[in-house]
């Protein structure tokens, strides 16, 4: 018996072409389609219209938390809870400077916090404060920041030890693991610095320094003009931030930033760090980081203490990371901080095309590149796995 195929299963290479085709014009079409769209965003009261309906974060945590510290302010958390069994500890993620809880969870496709929440981690997100839902100054009452005068410190010796306790307490377990973003990653290193650090399992950092290279056109910028920097009570940036997005979202990737590595970033997602992530900052912030760019020197507020030299007496296991073109943190000043680390459990991890990544990552796309769920989070994913217990 002779099989024949049914008339709608024969196919030629004059068939195939066409819709081979088809499909690359519909791909280009859209292309150029998104394109025109985010052009608009550059007109005026229009393209507020349109920055507001694609950037706008419409999606919310499972659960947001207000804990207060123990010099009055307070700071907020907020958690996505574990699908599945939960595993290993919870993870605290800790944006850094002048950033806010949407850092790690710019969009529901590309959010950190959900991807770690995917496969078993109790997940917080934590707002230092002054930034997002935490303690800060009122937007109408600019002459409040005279008073407030918060920096660093505050952040180690109050946000991150109530934080910790309240996870802690909340979640039923001994200790936390902790993921930081570059200034997040760096209260880390100070707190188990000069805390035993009995409540904290493994941490990671990315773009995590102890010192920055101020060879780097910005930050000698900071430098020079670091006198009147220091005297601005509370720096705005969030307001210019959000007008700034639709310029970003229309020129992306040909107007080079040095937070990201432009071509690891999608437009969109380029106008959500701008829109929604970016958030004010404090002078106190601002004259304690100068300080630590112009002496290259990680010290506490009155300088009697040195972070960079505490971190010696660590002991706990950290995955560290760096992008090869991170120009605010070059690989250099990452090395420095793992090589301070006193642990014998460290790794560091440099996300490069020379290391077989899709990119030389940057600074903010280590967190929020178009490939961060099928590169960074399984490095992350699977360093964290290998040191849970159950």
């Amino acid at each position: 018996m002779t099989r024949t195929k049914p008339p709608h299963s024969e196919t030629s290479a004059d068939q195939v072409v066409p819709v081979k085709q088809r499909g690359a014009l519909a791909r280009l079409a859209g292309k150029l389609s998104r394109r025109a769209l985010h052009t608009l965003a550059l007109v005026p009261v229009l393209g507020q219209a349109i920055n507001a309906r694609l950037l706008s974060a419409r999606w919310e945590f499972d659960e947001s938390h207000r804990v207060e510290t123990h010099d009055g302010a307070h700071v907020a958390l907020h958690r996505y809870l574990p699908q599945g069994p939960r595993r290993g500890n919870p993870v605290i993620l800790c944006h850094g400077i002048a950033c806010n809880r949407f850092f790690w969870d710019i969009s529901p496709e590309r959010s950190f916090a959900k991807a770690l929440a995917a496969v078993g981690r109790d997940v917080w997100v934590i707002e230092m404060r002054g930034h997002g839902q935490s303690h800060r100054v009122d937007p109408l009452k600019p002459w409040q920041a005279l008073s407030v005068r918060w920096d660093f410190d505050h952040y180690v010796q109050g946000d991150l030890p109530a934080a910790i306790a309240y996870v802690r307490k909340t979640a039923g377990t001994k200790k936390v693991d902790w993921i930081g973003h570059s200034m997040g990653g760096m209260v880390m290193y100070a707190y188990l610095g000069t805390t035993p650090g009995e409540d904290v399992g493994n941490v990671v950092t990315l773009g995590s320094p102890t010192f920055l290279d101020n060879r780097f056109w910005a930050w000698r910028l900071a430098t020079a003009i670091s006198l009147p920097m220091q005297m601005v009570p509370h720096w705005p940036i969030r307001v210019g931030a959000w007008a700034a997005s639709g310029v970003v979202l229309a020129l992306h990737p040909i107007l080079p930033l040095p937070i990201y590595a432009s071509k690891n970033m999608s437009a969109r997602d380029a106008a959500r760090l701008f829109h929604n992530v970016l958030d004010d900052i404090s002078g106190g912030e601002v004259a304690l980081g100068l300080q630590f760019i112009r002496n290259k020197g990680f010290l506490s507020r009155d300088g009697k203490v040195s972070y960079a030299d505490a971190m010696r007496e660590i002991r706990h296991p950290f995955l560290v990371a760096a992008g090869a073109k991170d120009y605010l943190v070059m690989p250099r000043d990452v090395r420095a901080a793992f090589e301070r680390l006193g642990t014998k459990d460290k790794q560091l991890v440099v996300f490069s095309k020379k290391n077989g990544h899709s990119h030389d990552y940057g600074h903010a796309d280590l967190v929020l590149g178009r490939n961060v769920r099928t590169e960074v989070l399984p490095v992350v994913m699977k360093w964290l796995e290998e040191r849970t217990d159950g």
